[in-house]
């Protein structure tokens, strides 16, 4: 990639008259995110590792109410330190281990029962994934979090969150809460989140039993996956495709239940009374959760970097954090066409984003008008703007306006008039964590106007506004095309 000068940038911050608000009830009482939320929005981007039982066997086994001999569990070659640092190579902060998948084996040797590594032939019943994970996150710098299902455990014949044994399903309630409890001392403080498949659905005694935990056995850092019907936790919920195709506008603002999850066109609500932001969760290969038989030596499920680059911008460029899976083999390891194409969406997000052409932060609360001035103006003709909110209060702004000037006069002035950019992929709404747009033919820009309107409740109050940050990249040389192909799709 040719060497590139990045010319000096002035910023210039001012009060302005903005864009037509948004009316919510005067009564509302918007959510604020939590400590725990708001690590979650700064991590962005996760991983998933899918890697079980289910990977030992054939596909058409994987069903429930199967279950197989612990020795077929036998990853002779595990590396978790491969897993990490492949996730660490596109951006991940977090990843989320898959400690029990519907299986019911166990990847580490839990107290409760002897389906798990404890009685396999790996590593002579010594082995332990959890550990080694662990191990793995702590020495790349990951914050560790696990999925755990309560909707089927093959092994307790579960295979949709009950039994109709009463007997039988209070035996597995408390299994899984023995289970959530040694999961919790492992993974300890540093634990990022906790992901119930499906959510849970049990009675609502169970629920009550497992909020209790989650609240109180968990650290305050952690959110809680698809936990929408536990009012204590700090709840992130599924936004209702596996395509990182997140719905817009998107609010991280929901009702209690968090109901408004993504159907249709829009997610959450404005001025919603619970902080319920939103993963988007996708896989690496069409569509395949865990390594596959005779499928992973295909290539034309396998998505390339640059469609993992599109899928980053519809959903982490929409305000959902990006969670990409991970499928080892029997063996232990991730094949190396899929660590190519992790790392090579690494470095197509890192060559788009990393540097600015212009960047504004530090921005003061209740600024509707931010202005950021190139010393020298430059012809855009492909480029991309980031916006993003402090959400430290809440999230308010509810539309946008871009515009452009091609000559540098002070402030608000331009002398040869002010100019909209016209986006691909539309849509000036929410702004939330992040929203990245990318644009064709925008002329020779000095300068970039970025005008805010917020929340305005019906009494006639007015939220503040409070941008985190603006950045304008410039991706017109060639170097930049096989990058952004698919990018340019996005609508």
């Amino acid at each position: 990639m040719q060497s590139l000068r990045w010319p000096l940038v002035v910023l210039v911050v001012v009060v302005g008259i903005s864009t037509a608000s948004t009316i919510i009830p005067s009564d509302s009482v918007p959510a604020t995110p939590s400590k725990a939320h708001l690590l979650f929005h700064e991590d962005t981007v996760g991983a998933i590792c899918h890697f079980n039982m289910q990977t030992m066997v054939a596909s058409n086994k994987r069903s429930c109410p199967n279950t197989f001999a612990q020795s077929t569990f036998d990853p002779e070659q595990l590396d978790t330190d491969q897993w990490v640092s492949t996730a660490k190579s596109f951006g991940a902060k977090y990843f989320v281990l898959v400690v029990d998948h519907f299986s019911g084996f166990s990847v580490w040797p839990t107290s409760v029962h002897n389906y798990s590594v404890a009685a396999s032939s790996w590593r002579g019943g010594k082995g332990d994934v959890v550990a080694d994970f662990l191990a793995s996150c702590n020495k790349y710098g990951m914050r560790p979090a696990f999925y755990y299902s309560v909707h089927e455990n093959w092994y307790k014949n579960v295979c949709s969150f009950n039994l109709s044994n009463p007997t039988l399903q209070q035996e597995f309630e408390d299994m899984a809460m023995t289970q959530l409890q040694e999961l919790a001392t492992r993974f300890g403080n540093d634990t990022a989140e906790i992901w119930f498949d499906a959510g849970v659905r049990q009675s609502n005694a169970f629920v009550e039993r497992v909020n209790n935990f989650v609240s109180t056995k968990l650290p305050e850092t952690a959110t809680c996956h698809s936990c929408q019907n536990m009012p204590d936790v700090n709840a992130v919920s599924w936004m209702g495709n596996e395509e990182t195709v997140m719905p817009y506008p998107m609010w991280n603002t929901n009702d209690a239940q968090c109901s408004y999850n993504g159907a249709g066109k829009s997610y959450g609500i404005p001025g919603g009374s619970r902080w319920c932001p939103a993963h988007c969760d996708a896989v690496l290969r069409r569509h395949f959760w865990f390594w596959a038989p005779g499928s992973y030596n295909q290539t034309n499920n396998l998505n390339t970097p640059s469609e993992l680059a599109r899928m980053h911008i519809t959903s982490v460029g929409r305000g959902c954090n990006m969670i990409l899976d991970m499928s080892p083999q029997p063996n232990g390891l991730l094949q190396d066409n899929d660590v190519a194409a992790y790392n090579g969406m690494g470095a197509i997000v890192s060559a788009l984003y990393n540097k600015s052409i212009a960047s504004v932060d530090d921005i003061a609360r209740g600024e509707h008008v931010v202005y950021a001035t190139l010393a020298t103006p430059t012809n855009i003709s492909r480029g991309a703007i980031a916006l993003r909110e402090n959400m430290t209060f809440g999230q308010f702004v509810s539309a946008y306006t871009i515009q452009t000037c091609a000559t540098s006069d002070s402030n608000e002035a331009c002398s040869g008039g002010w100019s909209n950019l016209t986006v691909k992929n539309g849509g000036m709404e929410t702004i939330g964590n992040h929203r990245i747009q990318h644009f064709l033919d925008a002329g020779v820009v000095a300068k970039v106007q970025v005008t805010v309107s917020t929340l305005t409740f019906s009494n006639g109050t007015s939220t503040l506004p409070y941008l985190r940050s603006v950045n304008l990249y410039d991706w017109s040389s060639s170097s930049y095309d096989d990058m952004v192909v698919d990018i340019f799709t996005v609508k």
